[in-house]
């Protein structure tokens, strides 16, 4: 049986790039205008800790928009109502939103918005104890019948069941409890998860002076600039643009470090336009640090 129960608006309108990116035969693909786009499961017994994982592309788009996101989201009562499957926590979130306590973890949302997966990329949800108390259903949701220009979504390599070992690391697809890791990871026989095939480097040290160090695995929302003034000395890593801001580092070994040093400039006094003065918590930069990936339990 079918995990689906109600597919709405699958397929492309036939003046699109039926490539989208070229995803795998299994992609299922929601691009039609003839109203919201839809992908609802059936209900499911879930226990918590569950994982719930999937592989995500809204549009092939780069540029950022807050129109029509993806919405994950999950219900108890047959679909009449829903909510977000994660909610969002931030250092201004109130306690009542479940962000409770000064030990909390910050985390964003279920929602994803277009510019954010451009390129296909694999989501993995921890389910809440909330979310598994009942017969759940998810469905993954996009206002498509307001924002007439919404970019169409694809979705693949769903995966809602037991989690896998350590998330695989994060850098693996979980299927029926075993890791599937991805190029340039190997299954770790110990533990069953994904690590590097190669050593991990044991430092990051890069001034921004010429070309990134290679150990940055992904950068969001930024780029070399000078566009806050120099921060130390020469340029800096300037993050101005709408959307996720965010640099990540490759795995690196970090058996025998004991300090993590960097300077930073949170907007400014007096500098126009392109390093603006920050007005709230939430404009405050989080930094975080995974053995997973960046899974979170």
């Amino acid at each position: 049986m079918s995990v689906w129960l109600l597919l709405g608006n699958e397929g492309l309108e036939k003046e699109r790039n039926t490539s989208f990116c070229s995803p795998a035969p299994s992609a299922i693909i929601f691009g039609r205008a003839d109203g919201d786009r839809v992908a609802v499961t059936r209900d499911l017994a879930l226990r918590p800790g569950y994982t719930l994982q999937f592989k995500l592309n809204i549009g092939c788009e780069s540029v950022f928009s807050a129109s029509a996101p993806v919405l994950l989201q999950y219900s108890h009562d047959a679909g009449r109502t829903w909510a977000l499957v994660q909610d969002g926590c931030f250092p201004e979130s109130p306690a009542a939103s479940g962000c409770e306590g000064s030990g909390r973890e910050l985390r964003e949302p279920s929602v994803y918005y277009t510019g954010d997966y451009e390129r296909w990329t694999r989501i993995t949800v921890v389910i809440p104890r909330a979310v598994a108390a009942s017969k759940t259903r998810f469905r993954w949701f996009q206002e498509s019948s307001v924002y007439r220009d919404a970019p169409p979504f694809a979705l693949d390599g769903v995966y809602i069941s037991e989690p896998c070992p350590n998330h695989c690391g994060g850098h693996g697809d979980c299927i029926s409890g075993v890791c599937f890791c991805d190029m340039g990871y190997t299954v770790e026989l110990e533990r069953s998860s994904c690590v590097p095939s190669a050593v991990s480097p044991s430092e990051l040290s890069d001034g921004f002076e010429g070309k990134l160090s290679a150990q940055w695995q992904s950068l969001s929302g930024g780029a070399v600039g000078d566009g806050c003034g120099t921060i130390g000395e020469g340029k800096a890593l300037y993050f101005s643009s709408l959307g996720r801001r965010e640099a990540r580092t490759a795995p690196l070994d970090t058996t025998h470090t004991r300090l993590v040093q960097f300077y930073i400039r949170i907007g400014g006094k007096n500098m126009g336009s392109s390093c603006t003065r920050p007005r709230a918590r939430n404009e405050g930069v989080c930094v975080f640090i995974s053995c997973t990936g960046g899974v979170q339990d």
